[in-house]
């Protein structure tokens, strides 16, 4: 059965009898399994609603839960979290398939994912569920726009108002993590006084992604900003940020930036550059305003000192952030003494 007809029975309240939900998107999977789980077990959830770990179960008690009627509820569901492919061998497979092929009317079965799996490392459990006549859902991270219609949503259910401009904005600064942005949501909506959330209010209460980070440093390093760039390490030396994750930082600023003067070289578009190396758009844009001004030479240069900051970083025993402080000032001495330009 397709996603889109496994989504409408849930909305319906039309329950089949299995289900397999997996994938990269953590809030969309729970969402999936509280609906179905909601739906089923009308009474007694304590009762009703049995969970399995799927690294280590029987078959038997299995087949025995599965069979037995629910109590003072018309159905009950049994959770099967985190199968371990490695299990799935011939007799087990076998023993297995056979239960669900036969799951009563009374009992919904539904396997349960929380790690980020993909088709090509749980194939044995995708050809179990569909030759019993399961659905398979597949949880990804939702397109842009409908990530906005989502966000829009959230915001009016809190009872805010915010632009469709100000969403874009948000999502392009935070990490698009849909349990996260939950959260920020009712973070901003909650510290906003007023009935409408602004930009104002996004920069002051929201907690910006490691990329929104990285295009930030881009733009200070670009503007030869050293106290921008200090400015923006000391904000992620305050949320306990890793010495390791921000010399990362660097690297891949300078690494967008070095795809940046490419795509300039070689005549590519933004939307280009975003589908070559798998840049959100918004860093594309950057990227490219940001390298036009850039020599190939200097930001080859910018990326093996980063390199360079990175094994230092790995073998000393030396005060890690003046490490990266003298990163910062040899690139930007770099770049106001004019190495920086075509």
């Amino acid at each position: 059965m397709s996603s889109a007809t496994a989504i409408n029975n849930i909305k319906k309240e039309k329950l089949c009898s299995l289900y397999y939900i997996y994938g990269e998107e953590e809030y969309l999977k729970l969402h999936y399994c509280l609906r179905i789980v909601k739906n089923a077990v009308s009474a007694v959830p304590e009762l009703n609603l049995i969970e399995f770990d799927g690294r280590n179960f029987d078959l038997t008690d299995l087949e025995n839960c599965v069979n037995s009627y629910p109590v003072m509820s018309d159905k009950k569901a049994v959770k099967i979290v985190d199968m371990d492919n490695n299990r799935l061998k011939k007799e087990f497979s076998g023993r297995l398939l056979k239960i669900l092929e036969n799951i009563p009317d009374f009992c919904v079965v539904i396997f349960y994912d929380t790690q980020a799996k993909n088709e090509s490392n749980n194939t044995s459990l995708i050809k179990i569920v569909e030759k019993a006549g399961g659905v398979i859902e597949k949880a990804d991270h939702p397109a842009l726009a409908k990530l906005e219609s989502w966000c829009l949503r959230h915001f009016k259910e809190e009872g805010k108002n915010i632009s469709r401009q100000d969403i874009g904005y948000f999502l392009q600064i935070t990490d698009n993590d849909m349990t996260f942005l939950k959260n920020e949501i009712q973070k901003l909506c909650s510290g906003t006084t007023s009935d409408t959330v602004t930009k104002n209010d996004i920069d002051r209460l929201v907690v910006r992604s490691i990329d929104a980070n990285r295009y930030a440093i881009i733009d200070a390093f670009c503007a030869g900003n050293y106290s921008l760039v200090m400015e923006i390490i000391n904000k992620l030396y305050l949320q306990n940020t890793d010495d390791m994750i921000i010399a990362n930082v660097f690297y891949r600023a300078f690494l967008d930036l070095w795809h940046a003067r490419l795509a300039l070289d070689n005549g590519k578009s933004q939307a280009e550059l975003s589908k070559d190396f798998n840049m959100k758009s918004y860093g594309a844009l950057k990227a490219l305003k940001n390298a036009k001004n850039m020599s190939l030479g200097f930001i080859h240069q910018s990326l093996q000192l980063a390199l360079k900051l990175d094994t230092e970083l790995k073998s000393t025993s030396y005060n890690k952030r003046d490490l990266i402080t003298a990163f910062v000032a040899d690139v930007i001495f770099r770049r106001n003494n004019g190495k920086a330009e075509n």
